[in-house]
């Protein structure tokens, strides 16, 4: 049999043991590894009264733990049984049993998960006059578990505090004046818990009521008439919540669904406001009487309601359900969890694990004084266990997001930068509409963001979409140092905003010295805003004025210009001359320097330095040879150096013909016959020839030391 939302149906299993007489009310809670913990009550054909039983089982229905008796007194019915499994690891179990005065008490007990006492059993109420009857109970987050009870014509109630394993002081509903009847109570996201009853008034009239309490078992409402009909009368609520905040009510209503008896259903905040489904009702077959509804919520809403409804499996009563997705929808199908049909199928109890389930499904089974039944003697329980469809919506979240438009005045938009924490155990997919914009959308638009998960749940929220058209602009640069040098390479980047056409180009220019632009010098034209490599031209003039300015073809945009630094230029040192010197002696070079400061460069093994004003420098070679100029540099920059100087080391030997050429020259020059000079004197100098010394045109003294012209006899030193 195909079940719609819900599926993999196991069989039925016969739960109780002990199979004489009736097996009824039962209730069962389970664990968050699917094993499963029931009680019923069990009529003792010995003692003939009513005993209390459990049985604990895994989650294919095999026993964990054989069935026993709960119930430490036995004299008289013990009735009516609860079960509560706490996150701390062990289930409380309450149920009502008449005491030695006569009167029904509410009783306690707790186990750990292998059936083991914890704590023994113990009366809840301080109340000890009159009847104490119909106990439940709930969980909260932190472990603890609440406990209500009908206390004569109000409800009490009492909080197990799992941590110390201690009852709290006794609490009660406000009172209305009326009888306040079989209370059922849902633990808060915030350890507190929701009171919900039918309240009988003097004229016979029942409604589903309701309180908020906190965790302090102090109230924190006021009492709300949560059915809200006073055509027909409403009774035996059940109740549930989620931890999103969610509290789900339901209840028989004798009379509204058109046919004697129907159940109706509300979803309410923590607060028991409206969620927006109110008296729903949730059977879809109106016929005959549909009652004594059951609830289980999951923790993100997936909520399974199921019902007695009379004669619609053609025998007597049968159990019947149906869905409520995370979003409160009554879904399609009304499903029968029964699949025999023989006889009374009664009063269920639900515990769904998980959004998909494990739901676990228990009721009795049977009809009195009949042994053709399931368990072969009047009524039984039976389990079974059901998986849920995928129908958990997600949940879906949205932001607000800013659009920039790109350089053709279009942008598509993409769904994940609406997202704010959507959340689906199975995956989704995400959709937005419009996804597409044009610079006529400039400005805010709703957009609708769209989650659907792989069985097709869907969930849409809104999100505020900015689209915005920034127009391309140059804003600043990187790079630009205080202080260059001529022919320096440097990384340079473009700060921009906007979106640039893919054929746009930028070119970076580099000012006069005076911080001008008239004739700009080309630094590059680079396509992209990254950092590229530039060079400082080899020819500038130095100044503290330049800038730099980025042109873009595209939009014909001029960038700002950059604020003032200093080009240097480079240092040159240029040198020349032959020196005919004795080894030891100094010589004095010409040289031509340009550079600011101080010019630092190296010539013949010495360290030297001159300014722009120098003609010449000192030294004292250490060896003959033809030297060069290097390592010219001034506090800014490396310099170049052209030229070179030769030294001869002369022991001032007698030549023949001696034809002095060089530039500039020094010493004494000897030859045993002419000397014919064009060069010119720049230090003492002595011409000795023995026939003629011919000063030709170009000869000339740059200096003011002696020079002496000699005609004599050469002579060898």
């Amino acid at each position: 049999m195909g079940y719609a939302q819900l599926m993999n149906e196991s069989s039925e299993l016969v739960l109780n043991t002990g199979t004489a007489n009736q097996q009824q009310n039962t209730s069962v809670t389970s664990d968050s590894n699917g094993n499963v913990y029931a009680v019923w009550e069990s009529w003792d054909g010995s003692n003939l009264d009513y005993e209390i039983k459990a049985k604990f089982t895994d989650s294919l229905g095999n026993a964990l733990v054989a069935e026993f008796t709960v119930n430490t007194t036995t004299n008289e019915d013990q009735r009516y049984p609860k079960i509560k499994y706490s996150n701390q690891g062990f289930v409380f179990v309450t149920w009502m049993g008449i005491g030695t005065n006569g009167d029904w008490d509410v009783y306690g007990k707790v186990f750990d998960t292998s059936g083991n006492v914890l704590v023994g059993e113990t009366i809840l109420h301080a109340d000890l006059t009159g009847n104490q009857k119909f106990p439940n109970l709930a969980s909260t987050p932190n472990g603890d578990l609440i406990l209500v009870w009908q206390n004569n014509t109000q409800v009490s109630g009492t909080r197990y505090i799992s941590n110390t394993s201690s009852f709290s002081a006794n609490f009660q509903i406000d009172s209305s004046g009326v009888a306040q009847l079989v209370p059922v109570v849902a633990g808060l996201t915030n350890n507190g818990f929701t009171v919900v009853w039918q309240e009988t008034d003097t004229l016979n009239d029942s409604e589903i009521k309701g309180q908020v309490f906190d965790s302090s078992n102090g109230t924190s409402s006021s009492i709300i008439n949560i059915s809200n009909n006073s055509t027909f009368q409403q009774i035996s609520p059940a109740v549930s919540s989620d931890t999103l905040g969610n509290v789900y009510v339901v209840w028989t209503d004798k009379g509204s669904d058109g046919s004697n008896e129907g159940i109706y259903l509300s979803v309410l905040s923590q607060t028991l406001g409206s969620q927006g489904q109110n008296n729903k009702r949730i059977n879809k077959t109106t016929s005959g009487f549909q009652n004594f509804p059951s609830i289980a919520t999951s923790v993100n809403g997936i909520t399974v309601v199921s019902w007695n409804s009379f004669n619609q499996d053609a025998s007597y009563d049968g159990i019947y359900s149906r869905v409520l997705d995370n979003n409160h929808n009554i879904q399609t199908n009304e499903t029968r969890l029964n699949s025999t049909t023989d006889f009374f199928q009664s009063f269920s109890a639900l515990s769904l694990l998980g959004d998909e389930g494990p739901l676990y499904a228990l009721w009795q089974s049977g009809m009195k004084d009949s042994t053709n039944t399931q368990d072969g003697d009047e009524y039984g329980i039976v389990w079974r266990s059901f998986d849920l469809e995928d129908i958990t919506h997600p949940d879906i979240a949205c932001k607000a997001f800013t659009l920039t438009l790109g350089p053709d005045s279009t942008a598509t938009l993409i769904a994940d930068s609406l997202n704010n924490g959507t959340f689906d155990a199975n995956g989704f997919t995400l959709s937005v509409d419009p996804g597409s914009f044009t610079l006529s959308d400039t400005g805010s638009n709703n957009v609708i963001l769209t989650a659907i998960d792989p069985s097709g749940n869907k969930s849409t929220c809104v999100s505020q979409v900015i689209v915005q058209f920034i127009t391309p602009e140059v804003l600043s640069y990187d790079g630009i140092k205080d202080n260059f040098c001529a022919n320096e390479t440097f990384n340079f980047r473009i700060n921009t905003q906007g979106y640039w056409a893919a054929d746009n180009q930028f070119t970076i220019q580099l000012s006069d010295e005076n911080g001008i632009f008239t004739n700009p010098v080309v630094l590059g034209v680079v396509t992209d805003t990254s950092f590229n490599s530039l060079t400082i031209p080899a020819e500038i003039v130095s100044s503290s004025q330049y800038r730099i300015r980025v042109l873009s073809s595209n939009s014909g945009t001029t960038g700002p210009e950059s604020g003032n630094f200093t080009l240097h230029a480079q240092p040159t040192v240029a040198v020349g001359g032959n020196f005919i010197i004795e080894n030891g002696q100094s010589i004095t070079v010409p040289v031509e320097i340009t550079g600011e400061s101080t010019v630092n460069f190296s010539l013949a093994g010495e360290l030297l330095s001159g300014t722009s004003a120098s003609t010449s420098v000192s030294l004292t070679p250490s060896s003959s040879g033809v030297f060069s100029v290097s390592n010219v540099y001034n506090e800014f920059c490396q310099g170049t150096s052209s030229g070179n100087i030769e030294v001869t080391f002369d022991p001032s030997p007698c030549l023949s013909n001696v034809n002095i050429l060089e530039v500039s020259h020094y010493g004494l020059i000897k030859s045993s016959d002419v000397i014919v000079s064009i060069g010119t004197v720049n230090d003492i100098t002595t011409y000795q020839a023995e026939n003629s010394i011919t000063l030709n045109p170009g000869f000339s003294t740059n200096t003011t030391k002696p020079f002496k012209a000699e005609i004599q006899n050469c002579i060898e030193e």
